[in-house]
């Protein structure tokens, strides 16, 4: 194995092993069950798909012609199916986006305990945290690393129902699969061509924020001693100017972030079109297996842009996830105490 393969792998390692003691079990069992939800959506996805041909069949929308989904028609009614796995697929939806935030919020919650165990506890000397590093963890870095968390997870998550989605679309015609992924790998072209736009963008903002929030706590404990020096005014601007300049920063990552998100679904139109086109001439499939393929591309486009979604926020997030790394050892030095309480 490449020496640079090798410290990469090294790091990685290191890394997940920091996240995941600065996590604490539950969130890491949280983030598991994601990944089961992630395939449940996709499996209930893809027979939601072939429920909506047998739907179109029963009522005369469409010729059957050789229908690859019959067995749906032995639980119920094709009516009753359809209804039945829309809600299910409705279930594991919501169940997306709530596991990866509620994560998120046992990390917070973790995160305000373990703080409150420091500074407040009753063994040993005076907590090294200062008033403006408690400031700066509760106000910058607890919010970004939950927010870390959430995407990392909800990344996960979309890149499991992905793999579940493409597995259905192949089910369904390989051939039509293969013009379609060859398409859909433009999905991902913004993102690739954004990425150090992203990093470098992300890492500017919250140095801003950083800066700004230590600097105005710093300011507001000496503020009687700036006014006897009158440098009240000479650092009223500096704070102003770097909340101009955060605001530029975060303002530049969001056009950039929700153009992103949205170009899976404007190409996903033409990809469409694209597959019936095509099918039109040659017929893979039947018009009635048409249907969910095209179902199945929707959700395809839907998946991808999640992880674009996710994708932008771990980069806008992950300064805020490092640097909270850096107070783990003296946070998690008082797990143990008495005090602690907040798992």
């Amino acid at each position: 194995m490449p020496k640079i393969i090798k410290e990469k792998l090294n790091s990685l390692l290191l890394h997940a092993k920091d996240l995941i003691a600065l996590f604490g079990p539950k969130v890491a069992i949280i983030c598991l069950i994601g990944v089961v939800v992630g395939v449940l959506l996709g499996v209930s996805e893809i027979v939601f798909g072939l429920s909506l041909g047998n739907f179109l069949t029963a009522h005369g929308i469409i010729e059957s012609e050789g229908d690859h989904a019959a067995w749906l028609n032995e639980i119920a009614t094709p009516l009753v199916v359809v209804l039945a796995l829309g809600v299910i697929v409705a279930v594991f939806r919501y169940l997306s986006f709530n596991v990866p935030n509620y994560a998120r919020q046992l990390l917070m919650r973790r995160i305000r305990q373990l703080v409150n165990d420091e500074t407040l506890r009753e063994q040993g000397d005076i907590s090294e945290l200062s008033v403006a590093n408690v400031s700066h963890i509760m106000v910058n870095l607890s919010p970004g690393t939950g927010n870390y968390l959430n995407a990392v997870s909800s990344f996960i998550l979309a890149n499991i129902r992905l793999l579940v989605l493409l597995v259905g679309l192949f089910s369904l015609s390989t051939q039509l699969s293969l013009i379609a992924i060859g398409a859909i790998g433009l999905f991902g072209l913004p993102t690739l061509l954004f990425r150090k736009f992203y990093v470098r963008v992300s890492q500017s903002a919250y140095d801003e924020t950083a800066n700004f929030t230590q600097n105005i706590v710093r300011n507001v404990r000496n503020v009687l001693l700036l006014k006897f020096s009158g440098k009240v005014g000479e650092e009223r601007e500096k704070l102003t100017h770097a909340n101009d300049k955060i605001y530029k920063f975060l303002m530049v990552y969001h056009y950039t972030y929700f153009g992103n998100m949205i170009w899976p679904n404007l190409l996903a139109v033409f990809v469409v079109v694209l597959v019936v086109s095509v099918n039109f001439e040659v017929n893979f499939v039947s018009n009635l297996m048409l249907v969910p393929f095209v179902f199945l591309l929707s959700r395809i486009a839907a998946a991808i842009s999640d992880i674009m979604g996710s994708y932008g926020r771990y980069q806008l997030n992950k300064p805020a996830c490092l640097e909270m790394i850096s107070y783990s050892d003296l946070l998690l030095n008082n797990e143990s105490l008495p005090a602690a309480g907040g798992e």
